[in-house]
C-alpha cells in the first residue's frame, strides 16, 4: 500500500509542478510584455493580420485547453493507480 501510494504521489509531482511553473510563466508574461514592451505588442503579425498582444492572448487559450486535456490524460493514470491502492487496501 505504502509504495503505490509513494508512487501516486510521485507521478502526480512530476506532471503538476512543472505545468503549473510553466502555466504561470506563461500567463504572467503577457501583462509583463504588455507593460514593459508595449510598441512591440502593438505590431501586427505578417500574414495573420492581428498584433502580437492579440496573438499570445489567444494562444493562452490554445495552451490551457491543451493542458487540461494532457491533465485528464494523465488523470486517468493516476486513477488506475487509486484504484490499485483500494484493491490493495480491501485484502
Amino acid at each position: 500500500m505504502e509504495r503505490l501510494l509513494q508512487q501516486y504521489l510521485r507521478k502526480k509531482k512530476q506532471f503538476l509542478y512543472p505545468a503549473l511553473f510553466f502555466l504561470f510563466v506563461f500567463y504572467f508574461s503577457l501583462p509583463l510584455t504588455l507593460a514593459y514592451f508595449p510598441d512591440q505588442m502593438n505590431q501586427f503579425v505578417p500574414y495573420i493580420g492581428l498584433t502580437w498582444g492579440w496573438l499570445y492572448t489567444f494562444l493562452q487559450f490554445i495552451v490551457t485547453f491543451t493542458l487540461a486535456f494532457l491533465y485528464m490524460w494523465r488523470a486517468r493514470e493516476l486513477d488506475r493507480l487509486a484504484d490499485e491502492m483500494k484493491q490493495e487496501e480491501k485484502r
